[in-house]
């Protein structure tokens, strides 16, 4: 084993519509991305406003998983501070996201997040974090875990 420093784990934010795909399957990429945070290889933040979101949704189509859900938060996520409504309308005015999701991004930078991960990709449009739906983002995870072994 090294004596080097251990790295940091690679930091994303989840979205409400991405958090409820992952919880309420047990299959797909927005479940393995939260098996991924269990098992401690990304951290897994979620803001305030989409765990919010994603609760009222499960509990209005399939108040039967919020049991899991409420597991799966604990197991798997970190839980994202909002950023402040001037960072928010100061990311709504910028373009870089929909007036309702840039409390989201917000609080993504905040956090030093380097993905987004979403299913509403046209909502975002941020040069400053990397926005991916969840396949797209385990396909670029994969990427990057096979450099770190072959380096």
């Amino acid at each position: 084993m090294s004596a080097d420093k251990p790295r940091a784990r690679l930091r994303i934010c989840l979205d409400a519509d991405a958090l409820f795909a992952g919880a309420a399957s047990t299959s797909g990429a927005s479940h393995l991305i939260l098996q991924l945070g269990e098992l401690g290889i990304i951290e897994v933040g979620v803001p305030d406003q989409a765990r919010a979101e994603a609760e009222r949704n499960l509990a209005a189509k399939l108040p039967a998983a919020l049991p899991a859900f409420r597991a799966v938060l604990e197991a798997c996520c970190v839980g994202l501070p909002m950023a402040s409504s001037a960072e928010s309308v100061a990311i709504a005015e910028s373009g870089e996201a929909d007036a309702k999701d840039a409390p989201i991004l917000a609080s993504a930078l905040a956090a030093s997040c380097r993905w987004l991960v979403t299913f509403n990709l046209r909502d975002y449009r941020s040069d400053r974090i990397r926005v991916s739906n969840p396949s797209d983002f385990i396909e670029a995870l994969r990427g990057e875990l096979l450099q770190v072994g072959l380096s």
